[in-house]
């Protein structure tokens, strides 16, 4: 596996030069595959939201074939790491970890915009607040609505809330902004058990503490798993309010994964969590709550197709009789989790 540091011309790569031999406050890490203009949207809002911040922008192509690498490398004031594969989220980011000079590391995904004050504000969290190890901003969607963004570890819990609809309710008391909201979701700024990795700003003795990303995920779990660790060494997390980006939320994955493939792959990251980490009986008892969840409602799919022929419906119901079936095969071992 070869790393490629690529600049543009002689005066970039003097630049970059000077900016890694010039210690940032933070060194932010975008991580682009095929979302080329994405990309450079996101790299021009951080331009503009940084202020006074001084901050290292590293950009890593992800072996993309979109030309993103060459627009990337036109970039005068901008770290560019290409791999010449597609290495997943958690093993991408890592890829960019060495160049990064900063006190703080931020991470930020290719398909966010920035917000004003979004970086600053995490950067100045964590420096007014010592004992916490990293921050995760607000993520909101284009037409402005909050979007959870990590709050509490999986638990038998918030199982049973998905198999009883109670995740609904909690949805519902987000979208009207209720106080009671803060059962399911991070609505202000509190200590939380993780964050999403798509915006968040960490120390970097952290990462020489516990390790850089779990690379043994490829998509989704990574996070979880990370900052798992950091809370098994003591370490504490927060999400801020008033740090915001727009997400757009999953314009890499959605070139990846097809129909209802996605599904399944979050749901093994869960289920990789929950073997290593929880309760063998209770996430067990979870998972089938929420297969027999899945069957209901794949039943109920199934009489309306009976009822009105409509073949939709019936799609609708085999695809969720599938993924019940899914999880019992987790339950069963029948799919086994990727080993410690």
């Amino acid at each position: 596996m070869s790393v490629i540091l690529e600049q543009a011309a002689p005066e970039t790569r003097q630049r970059t030069a000077d900016m890694l031999d010039h210690r940032a406050k933070v060194s932010v890490l975008i991580l682009n595959w095929n979302t080329r203009e994405l990309t450079l949207q996101c790299i021009e809002s951080l331009k503009q939201t940084l202020g006074e911040l001084e901050a290292q922008i590293i950009v890593v192509d992800n072996g993309s074939t979109d030309g993103s690498a060459e627009a990337f490398a036109a970039q005068p004031d901008i770290c560019l790491v290409r791999s010449p594969e597609n290495l997943g989220f958690a093993r991408g980011n890592n890829l960019g970890l060495p160049y990064a000079e900063g006190e703080y590391i931020c991470l930020l995904n290719s398909d966010t915009i920035v917000l004003p004050g979004a970086v600053q504000r995490l950067v100045n969290y964590l420096d007014e607040h010592p004992e916490f190890a990293a921050a995760g901003g607000e993520h909101l969607g284009p037409a402005g609505e909050h979007l959870p963004s990590g709050i509490f570890f999986q638990s038998l819990w918030g199982d049973l809330s998905l198999a009883m609809g109670l995740d609904k309710f909690g949805s519902w008391l987000l979208k009207r902004k209720s106080p009671l909201a803060r059962l399911w979701y991070a609505v202000g700024t509190r200590e939380v058990d993780w964050l999403s990795n798509s915006f968040i700003v960490v120390r970097r003795e952290v990462i020489e503490q516990v390790g850089p990303l779990p690379s043994e995920f490829f998509l989704y779990g990574e996070d979880v798993e990370w900052y798992w660790r950091m809370r098994q060494a003591g370490l504490r997390v927060a999400y801020v309010a008033g740090a915001p980006i727009i997400h757009l939320i999953n314009q890499s994955s959605k070139q990846l994964y097809e129909g209802n493939e996605k599904s399944y792959r979050y749901l093994d990251a869960k289920y990789i969590f929950a073997a290593r980490h929880r309760n063998p009986v209770s996430w067990r008892i979870g998972w089938l709550a929420n297969a027999l969840y899945w069957t209901v409602l794949g039943t109920r799919w199934r009489v309306v197709q009976l009822f009105t022929g409509r073949e939709d419906a019936g799609q609708r119901a085999r695809m969720l009789w599938k993924y019940a079936r899914y999880h019992v095969d987790q339950v069963t071992g029948k799919v086994p989790p990727i080993p410690r």
